[in-house]
């Protein structure tokens, strides 16, 4: 058996799920064995065809009444010892084969249609699945078996994201410097206003709301559904191989001419032709730009995307603590209360406990600083502020929604608005109540259960503007530890 993984079914309960590609041999070892292991559903892919009758010697219809289910079992008359083991295995009480009478190979040498693939259920989930064949489209005489869950939640909402690949960052400059203008920043320039929480948090929001305002002029957001996004491989010529592939298949599903036959395997090899033909030049035409200066975190994305591999969102039901979990709010709930636990006192030991609550309780922060003549006290400088630019490079924006890059292109005017704000936050020690939210986004440990809530670590999205700060005051902190060591 290949391998053996949890899944996830509706509301009702958690599934073992078991993909095997297997010679029909294998059905006395795994009627001998099954009761050892807990599955619920099993995808049998036969790869042996000496014993091919055995394996469609048996069809069973299921009906659901309120007093259970009613079997139909039909033998084929050339039924062998192994084709008996199938039956003895599939008269057990808590499977179901699932098939709805359709062949799921095709043999290309006499046109035979065989239901050599078998997919087992158990009778707790078998009524919630729907089993249907897909046509072939990856060169393989076994059709793709569709095994489609009832009542799954809908499909997450698509995120806009900003169309980064084509902005008018000119118009974005002059845009921000005009708002800027016609806004007129209540900045400290002769006078001395109240500075408080209240005043920095109101004046973060003038800001944020006037470089989303130009952002959405000069730059816009992207619409796009959420969709699956094909392989890098694909093109127009594979797409008309596969669909002329298609319609010879279901002509010749309804007719049996050999005619009709004949055009298959022809269409059929065509498809495999121009296929492996597209991947294979797909992948020249990549190596061809691959030198020593390539990142690997470039060619590993590359392979990923040629295999077709995407990101995968989180599952839909999930456990903690021997708890099903069902909602969205209960995964999130989950999730926060474990990576608090990893990040909270319990983890540490007395002696230390002891130490840290002491320097909390003696340290004071002072809200009215008076001037220091420490160089590291001094007001930050335009150097600065572009150096700690200049070293970020991330994608990914806060809960602000201010990628990076829209800093790296304000105008020369915006830049000295965005030091004098840092500098209104330094000198008098009140930190903005928008920088202290993030977007945490939890990432699944390599290897690990991907339904189990502790099978994953936490990456904290925050304001992009708070870290340009946090990198300004880090440097200025390692640079007064190296010289005084």
């Amino acid at each position: 058996m290949d391998k053996i993984m949890e899944a996830e079914v509706g509301a009702v309960r958690e599934i073992n799920v078991a993909y095997a590609y297997l010679d029909l041999k294998f059905y006395c070892y795994c009627y001998g064995f099954k009761m050892c292991l807990k599955i619920d559903l099993m995808v049998f892919y036969v790869v042996s065809y000496e014993y091919s009758d055995a394996a469609t010697c048996s069809k069973r219809v299921c009906s659901g009444i309120e007093e259970g289910y009613s079997w139909w079992v039909t033998s084929a008359s050339n039924t062998d010892s192994r084709g008996k083991i199938v039956e003895k295995m599939l008269d057990e009480p808590n499977i179901i084969l699932l098939n709805t009478g359709s062949p799921t190979r095709h043999n290309a040498a006499n046109g035979n249609q065989t239901a050599i693939d078998l997919s087992i259920a158990s009778t707790c989930i078998a009524p919630s699945i729907e089993w249907n064949t897909l046509p072939a489209y990856n060169g393989s005489d076994h059709w793709p078996i569709q095994l489609q869950l009832f009542h799954q939640p809908p499909e997450p909402y698509p995120i806009n994201k900003w169309k980064l690949k084509s902005p008018n960052w000119d118009l974005f400059s002059c845009l921000v410097d005009q708002y800027i203008t016609e806004n007129q920043l209540d900045l400290p320039n002769g006078h001395t206003p109240t500075i408080n929480q209240i005043y920095i948090d109101e004046l973060i929001n003038k800001l944020l709301t006037l470089i989303i305002k130009a952002a959405n002029i000069a730059i816009g957001k992207s619409n796009r559904p959420l969709n699956k996004r094909t392989v890098p491989w694909w093109n127009e010529d594979c797409r008309t191989a596969i669909i002329n592939y298609k319609k010879v298949l279901n002509r010749f599903k309804k007719t049996k001419l050999q005619t009709d036959h004949i055009l298959l395997k022809k269409f059929k090899a065509e498809s495999r032709y121009i296929t492996k033909k597209s991947k294979i030049e797909c992948w020249q035409k990549y190596t061809s730009t691959i030198n020593i200066r390539t990142h690997p975190s470039a060619v590993w994305n590359k392979i990923r995307a040629l295999k077709g591999c995407k990101h995968q969102l989180l599952p839909n039901h999930m456990h903690h603590n021997h708890t099903e979990l069902n909602s969205a709010p209960e995964i999130a709930q989950a999730f926060a209360e474990s990576f608090q636990t990893n990040s909270s006192n319990s983890n540490y030991d007395e002696d230390f406990l002891i130490h840290k609550n002491e320097t909390e309780n003696n340290f004071t922060i002072n809200n009215n600083p008076q001037p220091d003549t420490a160089e590291y006290n001094h007001p930050f400088n335009l150097k600065e502020l572009l150096f700690s630019l200049q070293n970020c490079n991330s994608k990914s924006p806060g809960p602000d929604d201010i990628p990076f890059i829209f800093l790296k292109n304000l105008s020369e005017n915006a830049i000295n608005t965005l030091l004098a704000i840092y500098n209104l936050i330094w000198n008098n020690g009140i930190f903005p109540n928008q920088w202290r939210h993030a977007f945490v986004i939890p990432i699944p440990k390599p290897g690990k259960d991907k339904f189990n809530i502790l099978s994953y670590r936490p990456i904290s999205l925050i304001s992009t503007l708070s870290k340009v700060l946090e990198k300004m005051i880090n440097k200025r902190l390692v640079w007064f530890l190296e010289i005084n060591k």
